[in-house]
């Protein structure tokens, strides 16, 4: 008994092993200095927010520096109190004025002396964003309107250059002579997320072998290769353009095919449905149902959206994700609001009240967690 201690329920798991890691860093960075870096923690799961939120709370920890980006429009609730913790220090990265802009086009064109007009022109277009002031550029040599000289240096091919008026107009540039295959695999790309499994590009019969129209995608400089087996789109501003595009009726139905790639690539008996979730609760199940949860979500379908909410509730609860799990457990429960025909009978709506009010205990919300619990009664 003493040798096999018993299990630790969610919450205790979730935060002795917070304190394993934050201790593993802290110990390491003593013997030898330490930065880790993380990018984008706006997309970070909850265990690694509490990891960092833990390393500015204590008081000796070594030669240890964390360096995070955020974005600053996601920079809200817990990231922002995160930025304002004592030992927490926020630069905020504003947008590159001209001469920054001209530096940077000097340096991408190797030349000393870019055109005046050139920059004028890119540093009102790409609004002090690096990511366009180099999309500028590439569309001008794309369209040959920047060529190459006797020395190869780069040069205007006229008196003026002509680009897109908006950033939105400039990333259409990469995809406007798609061919219909094409660009449908690419809307089906931006539908699936910033990253995805190669094979669910495979979503129609029709599409058995996709693997030319993702290379000309790699070929472009849309999607890039993570391993065999993944894509993502190589910045989050061209899957973001891609999916602004779809129109709104062909977007859910993509959504809807996508929730069925994703059930087909690993099927629901694979993994845990709602009722089995504490005994196969694992973070790639969770994933997995939160997708199909949006999917579902943005496809219009309510009864397979409230189906999956609520598993991805009940497998965040847990595996320790507290704050996923009220948000997933209150979208069901919006759900059931509107349409009380989801759930069998009240024993079963009682069930979802009662797990959504312990989470809310959990992370602290006792005003609107007693309540719920109290209508799981």
């Amino acid at each position: 008994r003493d040798r096999f201690p018993e299990t630790l329920d969610a919450v205790s798991a979730f935060g002795r092993t917070e304190q394993a890691l934050s201790a593993t860093i802290v110990a390491t960075a003593k013997a030898t200095p330490m930065l880790l870096i993380i990018d984008d923690l706006q997309w970070a799961d909850a265990l690694s927010r509490a990891v960092i939120a833990a390393l500015t709370k204590l008081p000796d920890t070594g030669h240890v520096c964390v360096l995070v980006t955020c974005r600053l429009e996601d920079l809200n609730g817990e990231l922002l109190e995160l930025s304002r913790a004592p030992n927490a220090v926020r630069f905020d990265v504003l947008p590159l004025a001209r001469e920054d802009t001209k530096e940077l086009i000097a340096g991408m064109l190797a030349r000393d002396d870019p055109s005046e007009d050139l920059v004028t022109l890119i540093t009102a277009r790409a609004k002090g964003n690096p990511f366009f002031v180099a999309e500028y550029l590439q569309a001008a040599v794309n369209t040959g309107q920047l060529k190459r000289d006797a020395l190869g240096g780069w040069m205007m091919a006229g008196e003026s250059i002509s680009l897109p008026d908006t950033p939105a107009a400039l990333l259409e540039l990469r995809v406007h002579d798609l061919d219909e295959k094409c660009r449908d695999v690419l809307e089906m790309a931006a539908v699936l997320g910033r990253s995805f499994p190669r094979q669910l590009l495979r979503w129609r019969k029709e599409s058995a072998s996709v693997a030319e129209e993702i290379e000309e995608l790699i070929f472009r400089g849309i999607l890039v290769e993570e391993g065999a087996r993944v894509l993502r789109f190589s910045h989050d501003k061209l899957r973001e353009a891609s999916y602004a595009g779809i129109p709104a009726d062909k977007r859910r139905a993509l959504h809807a095919a996508a929730a069925l790639a994703m059930k087909a690539d690993i099927p629901d008996d694979a993994v845990a449905l709602a009722g089995q979730a504490s005994s196969h609760a694992t973070p790639a199940a969770l994933e997995r149902a939160a997708l199909l949860a949006y999917h579902h979500r943005e496809a219009g379908e309510v009864r397979e959206h409230f189906r999956y909410a609520r598993l991805a509730g009940e497998l965040a609860s847990d595996v320790g994700a507290h704050l996923q799990a009220q948000v997933m457990l209150r979208e069901a429960l919006e759900l059931l609001r509107s349409h009380p025909d989801l759930v069998a009978n009240a024993r079963e709506e009682a069930d979802l009240w009662g797990r959504y009010g312990a989470v809310l205990e959990t992370v602290g919300d006792v005003d609107v967690g007693v309540p719920a619990l109290e209508r799981g009664l």
